[in-house]
């Protein structure tokens, strides 16, 4: 057993290495044209070249370097003149003295401490391909192969957007999606297996005459994929978990839909109760879908599974009551019906009559930044209405009409009055009413 003495020693081993390095030499890294790239065997012949029985001891040298022999004699030599497949590169002399000094050092290029000379090397490297490709500085590492690249790649995509992956396992994060090539490695879909991401979760992008990706199909695809965009917060609601909301994914990507992240407010930086240091702000849509204290932008083919989204800002019918409520059967209110309200005089107040009249003031407002068309007043139950005047509008056109309609109004009222009740009306039918004592 001396000759397998895993410590090289050049009395034992030095003989046996030049032999190998010779047989390599001059059927493997140098070969004649007049050799075959590869000997052709089936798998029963090759079985009855060799010995593949598992033995508790090993061989002897002799028998080793019979084995390295017919090794080479049935694999494909890539570094023959002839050989090609595919993408496969042939064999590289320089690459092979550079593997065989990594190998021999067996050092893993982790640390500094390990592998100095590797560890710097690596890095000029990578700052050269930085400079080459755009980036200031780089702090990568080099994979084995454009397979483990891949997957590499993908692995740490993910890790990045959910770190907690690590932990809590793929259960709390949304359905994530591949866009790549269709030229594309194949290992692109087996990581996505390998990775639990799923093969069906990759989509295959269209490409032009020289392999580039057409952006139009990747704009296609992913608005294809993408349904909702989804805002989590880092404050805890009641259920324990993080607050958030979502919106549909063509209101956030239409450019008229005026979708903002908001870090100031009136040129100085968010008030924490408005959600310092950042929000979002989805105009025109419901309150309840603009998250303070922003921690997280999902985008999705699903919409938040928020209880605030799933289970709350749900409109039902009147006959539905607890024992009945089915919130699936519900989508969540996003956009909200016209609101009016009457500001002054407010409830209760007393207001004088002039020449048969009171005067009024208000605001209008309707979700999805429709334009307020028409206010209309009534002081005497809706036997009669009465056009209010537009003060105080916004100029923006449809449907940019993200802020209040400002109105007033000299409404008539009957005389020897000594109290009114007045309303005002919308299309949507939604009344609000103030009741004023008249002096």
């Amino acid at each position: 057993m001396s000759d397998f003495c895993p410590v090289p020693e050049v009395e034992k081993h030095g003989e046996f290495l030049e032999k190998v390095v010779e047989l390599l030499f001059k059927n493997v890294v140098f070969t004649s044209r007049q050799d075959k790239v590869l000997l052709w065997q089936t798998p029963d012949q090759l079985e009855e070249q060799f010995d593949f029985t598992l033995r508790q001891h090993g061989e002897p040298q002799e028998k080793l370097i019979s084995l390295l022999k017919n090794t080479i004699k049935f694999s494909v030599k890539t570094g023959h003149p002839y050989f090609i497949n595919q993408l496969f590169s042939g064999l590289d002399p320089y690459g092979l003295a550079g593997q065989w000094l990594t190998d021999s050092l067996n050092a893993s290029v982790y640390t500094y401490d390990v592998a100095p000379v590797f560890t710097l090397m690596e890095t000029h490297i990578m700052r050269e391909v930085c400079r080459m490709i755009g980036p200031q500085w780089g702090d990568g590492l080099f994979c084995p192969g454009g397979s483990f690249g891949n997957g590499t790649a993908i692995n740490l995509a993910r890790f990045k957007h959910y770190p907690d992956i690590k932990k809590t396992g793929m259960y709390d994060i949304p359905r994530l999606k591949i866009f790549t090539s269709e030229e594309c490695h194949y290992s692109v879909h087996k990581f996505a297996s390998f990775l639990g991401i799923g093969e069906d979760n990759v989509i295959c992008v269209d490409t032009d005459d020289v392999g580039q990706i057409i952006t139009k199909d990747l704009e296609e695809k992913i608005n294809e994929q993408i349904k909702e965009g989804a805002f989590e917060g880092v404050d805890y609601d009641g259920t324990g978990k993080m607050y958030g909301a979502s919106i549909p994914i063509w209101k956030a990507l239409d450019k008229r839909g005026d979708v903002l992240l908001a870090y100031e407010m009136n040129g100085v930086p968010l008030p924490k109760d408005h959600g310092f240091p950042i929000r979002s702000c989805s105009t025109g849509v419901a309150g309840a879908r603009n998250v303070k204290w922003l921690g997280k932008i999902i985008v999705s083919d699903k919409e938040s599974d928020s209880h605030w989204q799933q289970f709350d800002y749900k409109g039902f019918s009147p006959s539905t009551d607890w024992d009945t409520v089915d919130f699936s059967k519900s989508p969540a209110i996003q956009e909200l019906p016209v609101i009016s309200a009457i500001c002054r005089p407010s409830e209760g107040d007393t207001v004088k009559v002039i020449n048969g009249h009171i005067h009024l003031k208000g605001y209008a407002w309707s979700g999805g930044g429709q334009k307020i068309v028409r206010v209309d007043v009534t002081a005497d139950g809706g036997k009669t209405w009465h056009v209010a005047n537009l003060d105080l509008q916004d100029t923006a056109l449809p449907p940019q009409h993200w802020a209040w309609t400002i109105w007033s109004i000299k409404i008539p009222v009957e005389k020897d009055l000594n109290n009114v009740r007045i309303f005002i009306y919308n299309e949507n039918k939604d009344f609000f009413c103030c009741c004023v004592v008249l002096g």
